[in-house]
């Protein structure tokens, strides 16, 4: 065996391609032959695809939504002023739509002292009267499930705010309507208002309190001599 040559060497399994000699391959050494330009199918990598938010003009777009809408924010936070009721006339359309009101008066130094509730009284031909009130759920997650609901409602009873009445009245009539049932003929929008006892003054809360009633909006059906009309 002395001086003689070596056996030959058993075939080995490629070996693989180690950190350094990959890095100097090109991202289309990677591509297959078959998805390269020139062969179907063919898909270009991600970089050289169009993206809508890469076109000026979307951009464009973008920013002019994006100033619009913090604007509106920043509007509906502003303290009690005459400038701030002109520029309410722009806000307000789109913070009722986008439900990004801002109101800070539940916090100190001047909390609101008045509880607010939305509800609505349905009257049919035969005189009975269905009373409804914004969903509130379950005690543990009813409150994430049906804050949309507080949302609108906190919208909808302001006095000023005629176009939610009328979408109210609209949902309302439409969601209680019943081919079984006698039809709707009149339906009350209310808000309703409790002055709660002043912090420190020393009274029990109340569970059921006294709420004052103010009429928002009457519609009455055709049939029964329509029109819709406010209190």
């Amino acid at each position: 065996m002395n001086g003689g040559t070596p056996p030959d060497a058993p075939d080995q399994a490629p070996r693989p391609e180690t950190e350094h000699e990959t890095t100097g391959r090109t991202i289309a050494d990677a591509v297959p032959a078959a998805s390269r330009p020139g062969s179907s199918p063919w898909r270009a990598p991600w970089s050289s695809r169009p993206v809508l938010a890469w076109n000026p003009v979307v951009r464009r777009l973008l920013d002019v939504v994006a100033v619009l809408l913090i604007g509106s924010m920043f509007v509906s936070s502003l303290p009690s002023s005459e400038l701030r009721e002109r520029l309410r006339t722009i806000e307000r359309p789109i913070t009722d739509v986008t439900g990004l009101s801002q109101n800070w008066a539940l916090f100190a130094p001047t909390p609101r002292s008045t509880t607010l509730r939305l509800r609505a009284e349905i009257e049919r031909a035969d005189g009975s009267v269905s009373e409804w009130t914004p969903p509130v759920g379950d005690r543990y997650l009813g409150v994430y499930r049906t804050y949309r609901w507080r949302k609108w409602a906190n919208n909808v009873v302001d006095r000023d705010a005629s176009r939610l009445h009328r979408g109210a009245i609209t949902h309302l009539r439409a969601r209680f309507e019943d081919p079984d049932a006698p039809p709707i003929t009149e339906v009350r929008l209310y808000r309703d208002t409790y002055r709660q006892p002043r912090p420190g003054s020393g009274l029990p809360a109340d569970r059921d309190p006294p709420y004052e009633h103010e009429l928002l909006l009457r519609s009455v059906t055709a049939a029964a001599d329509g029109g819709e009309g406010r209190g």
